[in-house]
């Protein structure tokens, strides 16, 4: 049914299209070449062609059996199909279920919650347990291992900035500001070890 109708408007497609691109002649003047000819051209047909081969589903060579087994397997079709019904519609009887009560909760609530309850978040986050749809099983404790990791690092970045913070805006403790006073020390007389050795190789 669906092939047949695509083919149809195809049809009619391209027929549109050919008459659209034809020139209006003027009255009393009519050529030869304005003789009807066939409907497209066989380049428009093998196109056609093409496109229905492309959107038609293959079918299913239909497999020999006797009158037995095409009872068995009607059968068994029709139990299979008549379970699936009962699972959809379990499913969706829990599902507007759950929305019922969903409905009556808020309508229950008291103004003000129930405004706050309808407030859509702009920018809602994704829940921590949510799992990322791979093409291969995640191996166990792998995202757990790498959200401690990434965790402890953004802790230990936290706390470099905040003692950097801290020594800038002179607060840093007897400790702290030791240590980076040791560090400019040993900094510096590295610097005028370099420019000795500079003064006595210019010396030379």
């Amino acid at each position: 049914m669906y092939a047949s109708r695509l083919r149809a408007s195809v049809a009619a497609c391209t027929r549109v299209l050919g008459r659209a691109g034809k020139k209006k002649s003027k009255p009393g003047k009519a050529k030869a070449d304005d003789a009807p000819k066939g409907t497209q051209s066989p380049i428009q047909d093998k196109l056609n062609g093409m496109y229905l081969k492309a959107l038609e589903a293959p079918k299913r060579p239909r497999p020999a059996m006797d009158s037995e087994e095409a009872m068995r397997a009607e059968a068994l079709a029709k139990e299979y199909t008549r379970r699936h019904w009962l699972r959809h519609n379990a499913i969706s009887a829990d599902m507007n279920l759950k929305i019922t009560r969903r409905h009556e909760a808020l309508a229950a609530l008291p103004e003000e919650l129930r405004a706050i309850a309808l407030r859509i978040p702009e920018d809602p986050m994704l829940p921590e347990d949510y799992r990322v749809v791979t093409e291969r099983p995640p191996i166990d404790g792998w995202h757990r291992a790498r959200v401690s990791q990434a965790a402890q690092e953004l802790a230990d970045a936290d706390e470099f900035f905040k003692s950097q913070a801290a020594l800038d805006s002179g607060v840093a403790t007897g400790r702290e500001a030791g240590e980076v006073s040791t560090l400019f020390g040993e900094v510096n007389e590295m610097d005028e070890e370099i420019e000795k050795a500079r003064r006595q190789k210019k010396a030379s």
